[in-house]
């Protein structure tokens, strides 16, 4: 079964002996939200809570993992790009509007 399909099971299964607990389903594993979002257009229910990962910006939080290199900070240019809270936000807003247009609880990690 490819995620998609699995989860469905899990979540159909789950709900047909225990209907009072909420679940944490999330996305395809390594998608981040903007990616991960279409995968839980058939899994919203009112005890779903859909988890995303937030690893941006990529450079900052994977720093070290596969190379060995220079140190990179938070709050500045990373990746030719300026990370401070604004961009952040910028980053999070579609799965905010997502959040809102289908009513569901998110939890990020």
């Amino acid at each position: 079964m490819d995620w998609h399909d699995l989860s469905a099971a899990i979540v159909q299964r789950i709900c047909a002996i225990d209907s009072e607990h909420a679940m944490i389903i999330e996305g395809t594993p390594g998608r981040q939200p903007s990616g991960a979002l279409a995968d839980f257009k058939t899994l919203l229910l009112d005890k779903i809570i859909c988890s995303f990962h937030m690893y941006e910006p990529n450079d900052f939080t994977h720093q070290n993992i596969y190379d060995n290199v220079a140190p990179v900070a938070y709050l500045g240019i990373i990746t030719d790009k300026m990370w401070d809270k604004d961009q952040l936000r910028r980053v999070a807003q579609a799965l905010v509007e997502w959040q809102h247009d289908y009513n569901v609880h998110i939890y990020v990690s």
